[in-house]
């Protein structure tokens, strides 16, 4: 981006830039958004991994050991792995 841009990007800022260096901001901006929702999509993945060894863990489970699937065999089986 250019090092001419004001420091505060508000609506009276941003009109005096030219077209090209909006255009330029807004593209930038787009590419950002994309990987901000890629990251919070594999966020999301994670958690939902997590969330299912939590609930396989001994220690939080309400089953019987003799009735709990191990975390490894439901991760398998699921896909998640």
């Amino acid at each position: 981006m250019n090092q001419s841009l004001p420091e505060e990007l508000d609506r009276e800022s941003l009109s005096q830039l030219p077209k090209e260096e909006l255009v330029e901001m807004i593209i930038q901006q787009a590419q950002v958004n994309r990987e901000l929702l890629e990251s919070i999509q594999e966020l999301k993945q994670e958690i939902e991994k997590l969330r299912v060894i939590a609930n396989l863990d001994s220690k939080t489970s309400s089953k019987p050991p003799s009735t709990r699937v191990s975390a490894s065999q439901t991760l398998l089986t699921s896909g998640l792995a």
